[in-house]
Order: structure tokens, then sequence, then C-alpha cells
């Protein structure tokens, strides 16, 4: 008992000292930021293995047993436990207003290792615990009064989550291999967060060091993030933006945090990463940043020349440019991320002589206007619009832009066009009418041939290969999609608000999701094509009137037809369903829509389902809310392809398609 006070007692004053240097005596070198924070983590070998507490009130808490009232004087210690629970949350506290003290611990579970909600105590401290390998380590909600500081966390997802709080403090905690988040605060007023390090797991795809959002009187200082960044987000200091953020550090360099400052020159290359809100006259030149989640993010900035940096291995956006006007983004390198240059709602943009290098989605673009994007070249990368808006382009133009070496075509407000020379890499229509599209060849980009507002266009006799989206189609009408090859891309044909489309005789092989996706779209006449190998063949979301006959759908992962969301009135039959789903469910398709018809009931035709046989009733179910079925199921094959010979269809077209690639590189 005496050893046990005695360790105590110099827990505590060394956990006193170490706090109070660390709020005299912020980082002040690059050097300093690096240094290991040296933790004191729990001795297991004093350690109580321990149920999971779940407390619900002040009695609950003080049922427990654990030593002190809850007074100020005499806080309730929780300490010296190890709790591992693979099916909940660790510690959970809630609607209690007793003090107390959370230490020494050892936590492991899927879930929330320490939950607190509801909290009113004058003292609540979370210090020299280990959590590993959590959803989320400490998550925090309408709390108060709350330190947490000198803890450990390993491989979570989340390390921690403070919303609703106030008076928080964040101190000397050790966040490593995290997942998505090491330290979230969202919609907390008066909080501290000092000489934290935190290093992103190296196979995460999405990771942010520390994210504010919607916070207030904030001081951030000290910090050091490693393998990912800051998020001080659109909304983080809108409101009462009482706030100190200085001497942080991204990958051994500075954190360079601007607001509301005049004539900005940043041209020494300090800087790991860059944040600008509210600022004007900003000249941004020779910065290398890398690795960040990223890696410059402009909000409301005026009078923006940024040029000559480059922009590297950051694992989502290279760059955000919000709200802002008059920016020139010139001969800038944005090289290994998911989006390159991401622009938003700004006015007067040129951008020019860029180079775009394994990213996705090299620039992508919402909603700007009197923007120019012009002489950047794409390698491995592509040009992409937001998802679904319609675009006045009339104050915006894109020219000569390369595309792995061929041409970005861009068409807009133009009609009786005929393209039939295989010279693009992405094909893009805004507003354009009457047009004959044949014999192309597209592969490896974001969006190949992308449609916004567009009638009676013809796609015909041409290849797609390894694209995310090969056919894009928005808020068109009168389309048909015919005698074209989709092979190893993402998604093959996607429709949004579309009408009176045939997408008719295509071969679809190996695409990674949907064959056809169709989205609050109609009149929809999808007949004669060969779906091989897809994760979903046809998926209808909210939409109606599509007649589907004489496709053959086999070998998808997931259901070769689902109807989704309202999707209405559509007829399905003469189809041929072979071998899909089957390691999920008995069904081959799925129906949650209404009044959907599974068969031709004139002719008393329905579809062939490979796993139905005459023995298993007259009638072959569809899953679904609906509860469709087809009442006249086939057990033999229908119309022209089966399965035998879907190999005879492939190959002409694989040897189409390695021609053309052979052509690609002969020109490169």
């Amino acid at each position: 008992m005496r050893i046990r006070k005695f360790r105590n007692l110099t827990i505590i004053f060394t956990f006193i000292i170490m706090i109070t240097f660390s709020i005299i005596s912020p980082v002040k070198s690059n050097k300093s930021a690096n240094n290991e924070i040296k933790l004191l983590n729990p001795d297991q070998t004093f350690l109580v293995t321990y149920d999971p507490i779940y407390v619900n009130s002040n009695q609950n808490l003080l049922d427990v047993g654990f030593s002190g009232n809850g007074t100020l004087a005499n806080p309730i210690i929780i300490e010296d436990l190890q709790i591992v629970n693979n099916f909940g949350s660790c510690l959970t506290i809630n609607h209690v207003s007793l003090n107390f003290i959370i230490r020494n611990c050892y936590l492991e579970t899927s879930s929330r290792a320490i939950d607190l909600d509801e909290i009113a105590a004058e003292i609540v401290q979370i210090y020299n615990n280990s959590i590993n390998l959590s959803n989320c380590g400490i998550d925090i909600l309408n709390c108060s009064k709350v330190n947490i500081s000198l803890n450990t966390f390993i491989a979570c997802q989340t390390a921690i989550k403070v919303s609703a709080s106030s008076q928080l403090s964040i101190i000397l905690n050790f966040v490593k291999e995290f997942k998505q988040v090491g330290i979230e605060i969202y919609d907390c007023f008066n909080v501290s967060i000092l000489n934290n390090t935190c290093i992103a797991d190296d196979e995460a795809n999405f990771s942010e060091g520390i994210r504010l959002l919607n916070t207030s009187t904030v001081t951030l200082k000290g910090n050091n993030c490693s393998k990912c960044g800051y998020n001080l987000g659109i909304q983080a200091f809108e409101t009462n933006y009482n706030f100190t953020i200085e001497n942080n550090f991204v990958n051994s360099k500075f954190l360079g945090f601007f607001y509301e400052m005049e004539n900005l020159s940043i041209t020494v290359p300090v800087y790991g990463q860059l944040i600008l809100q509210y600022c004007n006259n900003v000249t941004i030149s020779n910065q290398t940043i890398t690795n960040t989640e990223i890696g410059m993010d402009i909000l409301e900035c005026n009078q923006l020349i940024i040029s000559n940096n480059i922009f590297k291995n950051n694992r989502y956006e290279s760059c955000v440019i919000s709200l802002s006007t008059n920016v020139n983004f010139t001969s800038n390198t944005c090289e290994n991320s998911s989006i390159g240059l991401m622009l938003r709602l700004n006015e007067d943009c040129k951008i020019k002589s860029n180079k775009f290098i394994n990213i996705e989605e090299g620039i992508y673009f919402s909603s700007n206007s009197k923007t120019t994007i012009f002489d950047n070249v794409f390698t491995n990368s592509s040009l992409s619009f937001a998802l679904t808006q319609q675009y006045d382009f009339s104050e915006n133009s894109l020219y000569n832009n390369t595309v792995n070496n061929r041409i970005f075509g861009f068409f807009k407000d133009e009609r009786d066009i005929f393209i039939s020379d295989s010279i693009y890499e992405q094909l893009f229509l805004i507003n354009c009418s009457n047009v004959d599209i044949q014999n192309l060849f597209f592969s490896d980009v974001y969006k190949a041939l992308h449609t916004i507002n567009c009638t009676d266009i013809n796609i015909l006799d041409s290849n797609f290969n390894n694209n995310h989206y090969a056919v894009f189609l928005v808020q068109s009408s009168m389309i048909e999609v015919s005698n074209c090859v989709f092979m190893d891309n993402r998604n093959a044909i996607f429709l949004m608000d579309c009408t009176n489309l045939e997408i008719s005789r295509n071969d679809y092989f190996n695409n990674k999701g949907i064959a056809i996706y169709c989205i609050f779209s109609s009149t929809i006449d999808i007949k004669h094509n060969l779906i091989h190998n897809s994760s979903s063949g046809i998926v209808l979301f909210g939409s109606y009137y599509a007649i589907i006959t004489f496709n053959t759908i086999q070998y998808c992962n997931n259901y070769c037809i689902k109807l989704l969301y309202s999707s209405s009135y559509n007829k399905i039959f003469s189809n041929n369903f072979i071998f899909n789903n089957l390691d999920h469910s008995g069904s081959q398709a799925y129906d949650e829509g209404y009044y959907n018809v599974w068969h031709d009931a004139l002719n008393y035709q329905g579809n062939y389902w490979s796993n139905w046989q005459p023995i298993d009733g007259n009638y072959y179910q569809i899953d679904g809310s609906a509860g469709s079925r087809d009442n006249y199921p086939n057990n033999t094959l229908i119309g022209e392809y089966s399965s035998e010979i879907w190999f005879l269809i492939i190959t002409p077209n694989l040897l189409l398609w390695l021609y053309f690639k052979r052509r690609r590189r002969t020109k490169g």
C-alpha cells in the first residue's frame, strides 16, 4: 500500500510539472518539436483485469467502489485497470457531476475506449492511460473542465473526439498509427491543445492530425503532426474567433497559418502545410508540401499568385481554393494525391501550365465563374467536374490541355458535331446537341466521356478501359450508347437526371463497380447487353419506366439487377441471369420499388435464372421489400448470349483494345 501511494504521488507530481512546463514553455524550434514525448505508460504488472464499466449517475459512480467521494478535495480515482472489450466501450460515464480521475489504465476495444457524456464536474482528468486499437479512444460530448494529458493511443481510428464542450485541455498526448483523425474538436469553446504528437498510419487513405471545426477561443501551440496535417475548416473561426495558433509543425516543417493578413509574400520553403483565410494580395512560391491530408487550403482570399510549388504525396487534396477571387495558379506540380487542385465557388481564376501526375482528379471544378484553364498537362490524371451540377460556362473556358499525351476535348454550346478520330483522352460536352461519337478509345482517366445538358447524342462503336467512370451523363436526353466495349472500369455507364435513352448491344467485362447505374432517370431501354463479372449489373435508383430485356448478366458479385429508392413502373423480362450474388442470397435480384414487373404477362415470358428449376415452384422470388417475383421463370437460356459463348464475344473486342493500346504507345 505504501509503495502504491508513493508511486501515485510521484506520478501526480511529475504530471503537474509537465503541464506547467508545457504552458509556460511552448515549442520554440523545429528540433524541439520532434523530440519524442516520454510518457509514463501504465506499468502492466500493477494492472487489474476488469470488466467494462458503465455509469449513468452520481450514485452509480460511487457504487463502483473506487477510492474517493467525488468532492473537489477527494475526487474518485479510477486507476490501474486493464479492460479489453471486443463489443462495446471499456469505460462509459454519463450524467455525472462528481469529480473523477482516470489514470494508469490499459484499454482496448473495437468501439470507444472512454465515453463521457453530460459531465458537469470541477475536475475531470484523464492521464497516463494506454488506449489501443479503438474506433475512438476518448469520445467526449457535452462536458466541461476536462483535462486529457500524457496518454498514448496506438492504432485507433480516431484518438480523441470532443464535441459541444468547453474549458478543455489536451496536452502532451502521443497518437501513433491512427487511421482517420488524431484529435478532433467540434463545436467547442475555450480549448487548449498543446504539445501533442500525431503520427498517421502509413496505409491510411484519409488522415488529419488535428481537426478544428466551429470552435472558438482556441490555443493551438507546439503540436507536431507527421504523415498528416491540420484541418482548420471553413467554419472554424467564423464567430468569436479569439485564437492563438503558433509553433505547430507538419512533417518537421512549420504549419503556415495566416488569417486576415495583407500583402503576404510566402517564398521561403519552410512550410509543411499552408492554411490561409481572409487574406489579400498574396504570393506563394517555392514551397514543397508533402504527406499531409490537404497540402494548401485557401478560403476567401483575393489577389493570389501561386506559382512554382510542388505538392506531392498528399493523401487527399494537394490544394483547395474556395470562395476566392483573382487567382493565378501557374507552373505548379501536383503529384500522387486523390485530387490535385480543387476549385470551389471562385471567380476570375487563371489555371495555367501546371503538371498533374498520378492523380485521379487532377483538377476538380465546382461552380466557378470567369475561370480559364489552359496549357495544363495531365499524366495518369484527368480533369473532373462536380457530379450533378448544370454549369453556365459562358464565362469559363478550357483549351489546350493534354491528358496522357492526348487532347482534352471540350465542347460547349455546339450542335451537329461528328467525332470519330481517337485523339481525345477525355471528352466533355456541355449544352450540345446532335452529336455523333464513333470509334473512339478512352482509358485511364476519372471521367472519360461526360455530358451535361445535352440532347441527341449517339455514342457508338467505342472502347472504354480502366476509367473510374467511362460514360457519365447528366441532365441529358435522347442518348444512344451502342456497340461499345467497357472493360476494367470502376463504373461503366452512369446516368443522372436523364431521359429517353437506349443502351444496347454493349459488352461489359470485369468492371469493378456497376455496369449501368441510373439515378433519377426515366424512359430507358436497356437491351441486348452482355455484363460479365462486375460488382453489380444494372442498378436503378429513383428511376422509372425502364425496359430491361434480352440482356445476359453473369458472375456479378452482387445482384444482377437492383431497383432502389422508389424505382417504379419498370419492366424486366427475357433476360439471362447466370450465377450472380450466389454467395450472399438465394435470389439474384433485388427490388424495393413499386409496381415493377419481372415478366411479360402477355406472352408468359419471364427471365432465365440459373439457380431456378421447375421443381422449385412456379415462380422466382426477388429479394427486397417490394416482394416482387418472376411469375414465368425460364429454365432454358433466352436470346443470343449465353455463358458458354461469352468468350467468343470478348476475343475480338480484346484484340481491338490491344490494337488501340499499342497505337497509343506508338504515338507516345
